[in-house]
């Protein structure tokens, strides 16, 4: 294993960002992590992948997510 653990707070970052729509890319630039990491930790904790809707993502972009 390398790097860092996965926190409650990066574990709850992760389900907003998800839900939200993000990408596994823009959640793992958010929060440190490698992209596949942060797919293979979504799958495990049953999250859904983000769509790519298109005209959805400009709205997506636009939510705060809190820290």
């Amino acid at each position: 294993m390398n790097g860092r653990l996965w926190t409650a707070d990066d574990t709850a970052t992760l389900r907003r960002m998800a839900g939200a729509g993000y990408s596994d890319g823009e959640i793992a630039s958010h929060l440190g992590f490698a992209r596949e990491t942060v797919t293979r930790r979504r799958l495990t904790l049953g999250y859904v992948a983000s769509l790519k809707l298109g005209w959805r993502r400009r709205f997506v972009r636009d939510v705060r997510i809190a820290a």
